[in-house]
C-alpha cells in the first residue's frame, strides 16, 4: 500500500504575500524630518522630561501646574473656571485637582467679595513654601545657563508658537498685562495705580501687570 505522508519543506520561506513587506527590505521615512517637525519632537521630549520631574512632594504634574497658576494669576483669574481653561481640561477635572490641593492645605478657596456666586482661589503659606521647592526650578536653572539674548529669543518664539497653537485649537490664551491689547500703560486709574486695564477698568500696579490674566488679548 502506498504511503500518504505529507511532504516536508526543503527550502526557506517563499516570497511574502502580495502587499506584505519585510521590515529590512525598506525602512520607512523618518517622521518629523523638517525644521518644524524636529522642533515639535524636541518640545514633546522636553515636556515629557518636565512632566517626569513633577511627580514630587506628593503631587502630580497637573497639581503642580495648578499650584503655580494660583500663585501667578491675578484676582479675576483665580477661579476654578479659569484654572480649567488654563489647564485645557474640563471644570470637573480642574475641581478634582483643586480639591486635592485644598485637602493638602496648599490652596484656599473663599467666596468672592464682589460676586458671591464665584469662588476665589488663593495660595496658602504652605503652598508658597512648597513652591520654593518647585521641581521645575531644575529646568529653569538649566535654561539660565544660556546666553541671556538667546534665552529671550527662545522665550519670545515659544510664546508666539503657543498662542498660534491655542488659537488654532480654540483654546483660551493667558498672558501678562504688558503684552495684552487691553493694557493702558501710565493711564492713571481712580484708585491711584499707575496703569489701567481697558477691559475691566481696574487699576494696575507693577506687580499686577506681571500676573497671568484670563482676559488676555494678544
Amino acid at each position: 500500500m502506498a504511503s500518504s505522508s505529507s511532504a516536508l519543506p526543503t527550502s526557506g520561506p517563499g516570497p511574502a504575500p502580495h502587499g506584505v513587506g519585510r521590515a529590512h527590505d525598506k525602512e520607512a521615512e523618518p517622521p518629523y524630518d523638517d525644521a518644524g517637525g524636529r522642533l515639535a519632537d524636541l518640545l514633546d521630549r522636553l515636556a515629557r522630561v518636565a512632566r517626569g520631574m513633577q511627580f514630587a512632594a506628593g503631587l502630580n504634574p497637573a497639581q503642580w501646574e495648578a499650584l503655580r497658576f494660583v500663585a501667578r494669576a491675578n484676582r479675576q483669574s483665580r477661579t476654578p473656571g479659569a484654572l480649567a481653561a488654563y489647564l485645557c481640561v474640563t471644570k470637573g477635572t480642574a475641581s478634582q485637582t483643586l480639591k486635592s490641593l485644598t485637602d493638602k492645605g496648599y490652596v484656599e478657596s473663599c467666596r468672592d467679595g464682589d460676586d458671591g456666586r464665584v469662588r476665589t482661589l488663593a495660595i496658602s503659606p504652605a503652598g508658597q513654601d512648597l513652591l520654593s521647592r518647585d521641581p521645575l526650578m531644575a529646568l529653569a536653572a538649566a535654561a539660565g545657563t544660556l546666553d541671556a539674548g538667546h534665552c529671550n529669543t527662545i522665550t519670545n518664539t515659544l510664546e508666539t508658537l503657543l498662542q498660534d497653537v491655542q488659537q488654532a485649537q480654540g483654546w483660551r490664551a493667558f498672558g501678562a498685562c504688558t503684552q495684552c491689547g487691553h493694557f493702558g500703560r501710565e493711564c492713571a486709574s481712580d484708585d491711584g495705580k499707575p496703569h489701567l486695564c481697558g477691559l475691566t477698568g481696574d487699576g494696575l500696579d507693577s506687580q499686577d501687570i506681571r500676573r497671568l490674566c484670563v482676559n488676555f488679548q494678544a
